[in-house]
């Protein structure tokens, strides 16, 4: 059953943070904040958000992006977390299971668009100096590409 809307333009959108640790209460789920704060930020329009946080699995992934369509009646859904680009990641293949509309070229435009952001986290996260860890950061993300251009 769809979830009742508030004003009949509303846009209803999932969000949905993929994390094994998050879901777990490892620690705090930092993916679904941020994507409400930037479309608070992006739309003028009405929307609301139904929010999942779940575990990084195929299975999970999936019947989770199905529910938020067919029984909540979601617009649009975002998801964020996972694995990141790896061969554990599941989040494409999962998706793209229950997927009836693709978007050839969207991740690849994310990935140039972000890579800023890509430096920044890792510097974040390993606590870093910036120089050592920009030139770390750029041969992993190299490599990561090689790795899923050669797979």
């Amino acid at each position: 059953m769809a979830t009742k809307r508030n004003h009949p333009d509303e846009l209803l959108i999932g969000l949905v943070s993929i994390s094994d640790r998050a879901s777990q209460g490892v620690y705090e789920d930092k993916g679904i904040p941020s994507l409400q704060e930037w479309l608070t930020s992006a739309l003028s329009s009405p929307w609301r958000a139904e929010t999942r946080l779940i575990q990084d699995e195929a299975a999970t992934i999936s019947a989770t992006l199905i529910e938020l369509v067919d029984e909540t009646g979601c617009d649009l859904i975002l998801t964020t977390g996972g694995t990141g680009p790896s061969r554990r990641d599941v989040t494409p293949e999962a998706t793209l299971a229950v997927a009836t509309k693709p978007m050839p070229g969207f991740g690849e435009n994310e990935w140039d668009r972000c890579r800023h952001e890509f430096r920044v986290h890792c510097i974040e996260r390993h606590g870093l100096d910036p120089n050592d860890t920009e030139r770390e950061c750029w041969f992993d993300l190299e490599a990561l590409t090689l790795t899923l251009l050669d797979d």
